[in-house]
Parts: C-alpha cells; structure tokens; sequence
C-alpha cells in the first residue's frame, strides 16, 4: 500500500489502494487517502495506547526482522487489531476513562465519521483534551499521603533512587578516571612504538574507546587510526583492531568514510583478510572501499558472486583513491575460471571482459 503516516499509527483513510491487484487490508467505510483531523486523532490514540501499554508495536522479535511486511499483515494490518485499542495487556488499575478515550480515537471507520453529529469520534482536540482531563481528575487517586502503604512505598522509591544515584556517580568517575588512565598508557606506547608492541597498543585503544566520554569517541578513533595509518600499509591485525573499534563506535554516518581510510591505508599483499574483517562491519551509505573489500572478499574466500564482483571492477575501474583495491580485485578475477563464468552470466565475450582487465593493467603501468 501508498500511507501518508507510519504504519500501525496511521488512520486507515490515510492508505490508499494497493497496488499489483493486493488485497486492502481494511473494511472500507471511508474515502482511501483522504486525511482530516480525526486523523490525526486517531495516530494520537494510537500513541496514548502504546506509552499506557509500555508496549512497542514495532518490536525485535524474529517474526518482525524475518518479514517486516507479514508481520504487520498478522499483527495489525487487520479490522480486530488496528481499531477500537484497548488496554487489557496494562494493570487493573488503570481507569477505565483512558480505555474509553483510546477506543473512542481508533474506532473503526464509517460512513459518517467525519460527520460533526456522530459523538462516536472526536472532531476537535478541544473535546479530546477535556475528556482526558475529566478522566485525569476522577482517577482513583493512589498517591494521597495518608495512605500508608503509598507512602511507604514513595519512601522505599525515594531510597531506591537515591542510591541508583550515588551508583551512578560512581560510575562516571570511575568512567573519568578509567579514561584518564587510558590516556596515560597511550602516550607510553606511542612515544617509542615498534610493531612487537602491537597487542599493548591494542589493548589500550580498546580501552580508550571503551571509557572515553560520549562526545570525544569520534575523536579518538581518529587518533588511533591516524597513529595505525603513519606506519605505512596497515597489516591484517592492525586492520582487524580497526574494526573491532567501529564496531564498538557504531556510527553509521562516519562509518562508509572510515572504512574506505582502512582499505586506502591497507597493505596490498594483505587485502584478502583484510577485506574478511572488513565485511564484518554492517556499512550503511556508499562505501567504495567496503564494495571492493566485499567482492574481494567473495572471490578470494567465498569463491562466489563472480559477476557481481565484476561488475564492481567495472563500477570502480577509474577509482584513483583505491587504486591498490581495484588492482587487486583485477587480479582476483583474471583467470580462466572466472571469466568463463563471467562471459555465461553477462553475455560478454572472453576478450571483451579481458580487455578490461587489459585497461587497468594499463593504467596500472603508465602511474
């Protein structure tokens, strides 16, 4: 289906027909793809119910990441679940006036709904507003001070939360001090550094990012990186650290940059396992160098996805800043078997895919 909305918040007028002959998931009483206030009403009780429910309608669980659509067709995209919400996964002691609000927002759709005379659906957020009002000031209260078991347990809380907080004090010195130490032994190693030492640096990168405060993590990745990097071509270990701190970084925005800066920086004797630790990483965006290292990868270890990799090679042949990869994946696909396999999939001839290759040896030759 089109939406205007997120899925599962949406007002089912906001889908409008699907597409390929599919079947609508709702019972239609109202004009697809119209959007009016009640609308938004409806989202908003969608809303209210999740936060009341503590209860995300997007979740994690295997059947969602398996087949995000199925799962929205099993769980929601249907007249039993998607309207008339109610709160009987909440506690009991709920009022039942928020339970009426919510179903009052999501109920199903009519003819009339829109209709300012049908009082079974909200038309102002004026209304919406003094009902949830209303519900808040007849609520059973539970929190008056003279109740002694409220009381004692708003005490037994405070005293909870008190303590979380020293704890958390705790934590962030310890965090500040950590890092400072870190710091402290990255000079050590640093200052006269030989390649016997590489398990020390490590270990102390791996502690820096690890205590380093939230906002500074970038930063000193860049650091650590650009201290690997002044040695020349990286080694797979030095390679296989780098990825290891992306990991624990998990920034998505840096991430297709910083790994082109491995593969730019890496040693061309070295780029199979190299690349074998670079495909670990999930790269979101376009990366040159986590394709290059991906359709290396494929050819030299899983000796699969041949033409894929070719057609990299040909994406990529003019790729200045990561000649060395280009070379390498060249020289990966250039023999008997993978052309052959290249020549059935494409429809190319053998001499017009060697004539590529021919074309970045030449290149090759003349830099």
């Amino acid at each position: 289906m089109y939406q205007y909305g997120t899925l599962g918040y949406a007002a089912p007028e906001c889908y409008s027909k699907a597409t390929d002959n599919s079947k609508f998931p709702f019972t239609v009483s109202f004009e697809q793809g119209k959007m009016s206030i009640e609308s938004d009403i409806f989202s908003f009780g969608a809303t209210f119910w999740e936060c009341l429910n503590i209860f995300e309608m997007v979740t994690k669980n295997k059947e969602f990441s398996d087949d995000i659509h199925e799962f929205y067709r099993n769980n929601f995209l249907n007249d039993n679940t998607y309207f008339n919400r109610d709160l009987s996964c909440t506690s009991s002691y709920y009022h039942k006036k928020l339970e009426a609000i919510i179903k009052k927002c999501t109920r199903k759709r009519t003819n009339s709904y829109c209709d300012l005379d049908n009082k079974d659906y909200y038309h102002s957020y004026k209304e919406l507003r003094k009902d949830i009002e209303n519900a808040r000031d007849s609520a059973p209260t539970i929190v008056k001070e003279e109740n002694p078991k409220v009381k004692n347990a708003f005490n037994l809380c405070g005293s909870m939360l008190s303590l979380f907080s020293v704890f958390l004090a705790i934590y962030f010195i310890f965090r500040i001090m950590a890092f400072n130490v870190a710091e402290g032994k990255w000079g050590v190693v640093t200052s006269n550094y030989n390649d016997t030492q590489f398990y020390k640096l490590e270990e102390v990168a791996e502690s820096l990012i690890t205590t380093a405060p939230a906002n500074r993590i970038d930063d000193i990745y860049a650091k650590i990186a650009g201290f690997t990097y002044k040695n020349d071509d990286i080694s797979e270990y030095e390679a296989a650290m780098l990825v290891r701190l992306l990991q624990q970084i998990d920034n998505n925005d840096l991430l297709p940059e910083r790994v082109d800066e491995i593969m730019r920086n890496a040693n061309t004797k070295k780029f199979k396992e190299i690349s074998t630790e670079i495909v670990k990483l999930d790269v979101i965006g376009e990366s040159v160098g986590y394709d290059l290292a991906k359709a290396i990868f494929n050819v030299e270890v899983g000796k699969s996805n041949i033409t894929a990799a070719y057609e990299i090679l040909e994406k990529y042949k003019d790729n200045i800043d990561l000649r060395n990869a280009v070379i390498k994946l060249k020289n990966s696909l250039d023999n008997d078997k993978n052309i052959s396999i290249i020549a059935e999939d494409t429809g190319l001839s053998r001499l017009e895919i060697k004539a590529l290759f021919e074309e970045i040896s030449d290149k090759e030759v003349k830099e």
